[in-house]
C-alpha cells in the first residue's frame, strides 16, 4: 500500500509501504497509535540495541519512542520500499 506524507522541508510526496514485519535495524516503517479516535500515521527509522527497539523520527525532531515501555500502544504497519517525491 501507499500513503502520502508531507515533510517538515520542502517536499512532500508517496512512500510506499510493505506489509513486512521482518523489521531490521535502520528500517524506516509506517507507525501508527493503538489508542487514539483519529489515528495518525508516522514514519519512524527502527533502532535494535540488544532487546531495546526504539521508533527514532526521522527528521530528528520528535523524542524516540521505546516499543513496549510507553503509555501508548504503537502498531508497526509495515516497512518503507520506495519514496516518490514531489518538490515545491
Amino acid at each position: 500500500f501507499c500513503i502520502s506524507y508531507f515533510g517538515n522541508n520542502i517536499y512532500n510526496g508517496l512512500i510506499f509501504i510493505k506489509r513486512d514485519l521482518n523489521i531490521k535495524n535502520n528500517d524506516i516503517v509506517a507507525v501508527t497509535t493503538n489508542n487514539t479516535s483519529s489515528p495518525i500515521v508516522t514514519l519512524r527509522r527502527v533502532i535494535k540495541v540488544g532487546e531495546i527497539t526504539q521508533l527514532i523520527d526521522i527528521q530528528n525532531i520528535y523524542a524516540p519512542i521505546n516499543v513496549g515501555s510507553s503509555e501508548e500502544e504503537y502498531k508497526i504497519l509495515g516497512k518503507a520500499i520506495y519514496r516518490l517525491c514531489e518538490f515545491d
